[in-house]
């Protein structure tokens, strides 16, 4: 199969007499070649059948042979030409022209591959293979016949011409050639839907006379609308819409437009100065973009126009009044017109929307005959005056919110049973709430009014009710506990009213916005808020609500607001409200006095501070002690919250207060220390610790007398153990519960003993010693022993008190006396102790001249008569004793 592509292999043989024959000409018609079934062309007779335009370009590329300008093949040597108003062709050759005398051999070419250039243009420009659907573009076959006998996709035929170009949504990314302008067989080119088809409309599409639909909408096109489409006189349709447009509106488009779409752009400038001659325009759709100037204020020429929406622009002055009776759709708003509303409004009015201007006067009072008035939009305006009494039937959606309307609702609301937006949010409405709403309704915004008294006891008949906005106003009483029946509910706003009361136990299930803040509820908290699933924003704050909070709340993980401040709410944090800390979310609960730190839910998130799941934990060191010593006490937590410790009998505590404090233990036992951990006032755990106090043994440290020069034994207390004895030299080395202490000069020394019980408790003892000098003893004799003064006396001096011995034995009685009558000669001994009981002794001898009979080894005490015994006897004293058997007498001489 040969295709166009392929005409750069053809041989075209240049004949003397200028006569052109293409030996090979590769049009397919339904897939075969072109062959000489086909007429030939006549230079002088059928230069009719050809696109005299398109005949007139030359080829002037030097390229190879060629399909030439979408017309007739030629080789690079004569170039054809077919100038305007001629019957026959010249033959420009080498910048000369003659005239052909003869039929040219140039075979027709089908007159849709006149369509093929421009097609491929487009198709290589908007990256073709890539399509959604190319089906039959880029083979080199005949656009009308070259997808299986019928037109590639997206094209329609008409007598051997593209007629139509449908390229909707089909992907289409880069920008439209030029070249279109050459489709002059084109009645529709809907080329939309196209999110990366960008660049400029192309100039030269004021070509396509033919054109009765252009649709460019939905892409991403720029630059502006070309001037030379006022040229295309058969437009009804123009859909430029939701694109980047710049620029102007053309000055004078087509007056058989019956479609004016441009919306979404960016256009400047006035609207059509022909506006009003586009007597069959249905729809003239001008929104969102950045129209200025005013509106003709006599719309009514325009007799077949359905919808007329120029919202969303900058236009100024009144809006018109005379409008054509066929109008459904009127819709200026979101501009800075003025005026007032008109009071004929044609009876066919559909859409009346005209918010978000500066219009005044007060609402038509006939608006209930416009029984086809479905939806009516008027709010953002300065209109006065009160709501009529009757409104219109089938009105759908009605909304003048925020604007100066007075008086009361209507009473008879219920009767539109179509009616499903009711916003009369932002007036200064007064009045109660009618006791019957519609019961169809889905948005009621009844919002920032003066509206009064109670809530409707039958809002639950409103089972299609999506949203429910009565917030501001004045409304009072408790809030219907039936609200649960209204499934659909997902935003119930009633804050900043005085309604008094308790939260209702059941709540819309599907909720997702409840906003009561700012009333006088009180109560505790639902204990099945948990079952709400879809709660995003949940504002209870500035009302008196008690009780804790319910640790279910933790569930709803949708909520990125929850506000429970300034409110009376106690208890600890539950611990699974952990699961609302981070991820974006706005919580509060300060201005809660009972609740921890006031409510300070930051840093319950960061550290747990005040979470129900806080243990208190209390520890003691050391855990076992003895009387009279001192333990460190402490608890954990830290900064927040606050302590109370407990102490037992027996102990002081340095502070009750303090996270850590420090206990002095005064009598033995278990003591059991108690702190309550607190981080609210009803917020607080418990935990205590034990420390187990031992007695201290008595331990007495005694010396025996200390008197100068003499060796000290420091005695203490026995049983127990690691005995350490101190003096002034420091510690006495020994063992046991002993110490000696040798020759101490006389003064006052200090000692200290400290040893261990079983409990390992350390007792103490000291002693000041004081060391007495020694008296000094004297003993003297008042004389010698003689016959004739048988009794001498001993004398002592230096003491207190006297011990009197003779060769070991106490003579006399010991005493104060100093003094002792001897009658035996020997050695006697002093004793002599002063008040402190040092002792010194001295000795003295007594002298006796008188003899001394001494019997040395008595047998008997008592003799017995008759028998006889042996006895010997000493004698001593004297100067010359003699001894005798008995019964001899011993007579010692002088």
């Amino acid at each position: 199969m040969i295709s166009l592509l392929q005409f750069s292999h053809c041989t075209i043989w240049r004949v003397k007499s200028l006569l052109i024959t293409l030996l090979c000409i590769g049009l397919l018609a339904q897939g075969k070649p072109i062959d000489s079934g086909i007429s030939m062309i006549d230079a002088s007779t059928d230069s009719t059948t050809v696109d005299s335009t398109l005949a007139k370009q030359t080829d002037s590329s030097g390229g190879v042979d060629r399909l030439l300008h979408y017309d007739w093949l030629t080789s690079d040597g004569p170039k054809i030409e077919h100038p305007d108003g001629r019957t026959s062709f010249e033959i420009v050759q080498n910048g000369g022209k003659k005239t052909s005398d003869t039929k040219a051999s140039l075979r027709a070419a089908p007159l849709s591959t006149l369509d093929y250039q421009p097609l491929m243009d487009l198709y290589n420009g908007t990256n073709g293979p890539n399509w959604t659907n190319h089906t039959g573009w880029g083979n080199g076959t005949d656009p009308c016949t070259g997808n299986g006998g019928q037109p590639w996709f997206g094209l329609t035929c008409n007598n051997g011409r593209v007629s139509e170009v449908l390229l909707t949504n089909n992907n289409l990314v880069g920008s439209l050639p030029g070249s279109l302008s050459m489709l002059t067989g084109l009645t529709v080119l809907q080329i939309n839907q196209n999110s990366q088809l960008s660049g400029s409309i192309p100039t030269g599409l004021g070509n396509l006379t033919a054109l009765i639909g252009l649709e460019l909408d939905n892409n991403d096109l720029t630059g502006s609308i070309p001037t030379d489409l006022s040229t295309l006189t058969n437009l009804k349709a123009l859909s430029l819409q939701y694109n980047r447009l710049a620029g102007t509106i053309p000055a004078n488009l087509s007056t058989n437009l019956e479609k004016l779409d441009l919306q979404h752009n960016q256009l400047t400038g006035n609207l059509p100065a022909n506006l009003i001659a586009m007597t069959k325009i249905q729809y003239i759709i001008l929104s969102v973009n950045q129209l200025t100037g005013t509106i003709p204020t006599d719309l009514s020429p325009l007799t077949s126009l359905l919808n007329f929406n120029l919202s969303e622009n900058q236009l100024t002055g009144n809006i018109p009044t005379s409008l054509p009776a066929s109008l459904q759709g009127y819709e200026l708003q979101s501009n800075q017109l003025t005026g007032s509303l008109p009071t004929n409004l044609p009876l066919n009015i559909e859409r009346l929307n005209l918010n978000d201007n500066q219009l005044t006067g007060s609402l038509p009072v006939n608006l209930n005959t416009l029984t086809k008035l479905t939806i009516l939009n008027l709010y953002n305006n300065q209109l006065t005056g009160s709501l009529p009494a009757n409104l219109p039937s089938n009105i759908e959606t009605l909304d003048l919110n925020n604007n100066q309307l007075t008086g009361s609702l209507p009473t008879n609301l219920n009767t539109l049973t179509n009616l499903k937006v009711l916003n009369l949010n932002d007036n200064q409405l007064t009045g109660s709430l009618p006791a019957n709403l519609p019961t169809n309704i889905e948005t009621l915004n009844l919002n920032d009014n003066l509206l009064t008294g109670n809530l409707p006891t039958n809002l639950n008949t409103l089972t299609n009710l999506k949203v429910l906005n009565l917030n501001d106003n004045q409304l009072t009483g408790s809030i219907p506990a039936n609200l649960g029946a209204l499934t659909k509910l997902t935003i119930l706003n009633l804050y900043n009213n005085q309604l008094t009361g308790s939260l209702p136990a059941n709540l819309p299930s599907n909720i997702e916005t409840l906003d009561l803040n700012n009333n006088q509820l009180t109560g505790s908290l639902p204990t099945n808020l948990n079952t709400l699933t879809n709660l995003k924003v949940l504002n209870l704050n500035d009302n008196q609500l008690t009780g804790s909070i319910p640790a279910n709340l933790g569930t709803l993980t949708k909520l990125t607001i929850l506000n429970l401040s300034t409110n009376q709410l106690s208890g600890c944090f539950p611990s699974t409200l952990t699961a609302l800390c981070g991820g974006g979310r706005s919580i509060g609960f300060q201005n809660n006095p009972d609740l921890p730190g006031a409510g300070d839910f930051a840093a319950f998130c960061s550290r747990g501070f005040g979470s129900a799941g806080f243990v208190a934990q209390a520890s003691a060191s050391p855990t076992s002690v003895c009387i009279q010593s001192v333990v460190s006490l402490s608890a954990n937590g830290g900064s927040g919250y606050s302590y109370n410790w407990l102490s037992p009998t027996g102990t002081t505590l340095s502070s009750n207060s303090d996270q850590s404090v420090s206990a002095t233990l005064s009598t033995s036992g278990v003591k059991t220390f108690t702190v309550v951990i607190s981080s609210g006032s009803s917020c607080s755990s418990t935990a205590t610790v034990n420390v187990t106090v031992n007695n201290l043994s008595a331990i007495k440290l005694s010396a025996s007398t200390a008197c100068a020069g003499s060796p000290v034994t420091l005695s203490a207390t026995s049983g127990l153990s690691s005995y350490t004895f101190t003096g002034p030299s420091g510690t006495l080395s020994g063992a046991g519960n002993t110490r000696l202490v040798l020759s101490l000069t006389a003064g006052t020394y200090s000692f200290s003993v400290a040893a261990v019980n079983a409990s390992g408790c350390l007792a103490t003892d000291q002693l000041s010693l004081v060391v007495s000098e020694l008296p000094t003893a004297t003993l003297t004799s008042s004389g010698t022993l003689t016959c004739d003064q048988r009794t001498v006396t001993l004398t002592a001096s230096g003491g207190d008190s006297y011990t009197f011995t003779r060769g070991g034995v106490i003579v006399g009685t010991p005493g104060s006396t100093n003094t002792i009558d001897v009658t035996t000669a020997g050695t006697y001994t002093v004793r002599v102790a002063n008040a402190t009981g040092c002792v010194s002794t001295t000795t003295t001898n007594v002298v006796s001249t008188i003899a001394t009979i001494n019997v040395d080894n008595p047998a008997t005490t008592f003799g017995i008569k008759n028998v006889a015994f042996s006895q010997t006897f000493s004698a001593s004293g004297g100067h010359l004793p003699v001894v005798s058997v008995w019964p001899a007498v011993v007579y010692p001489t002088d």
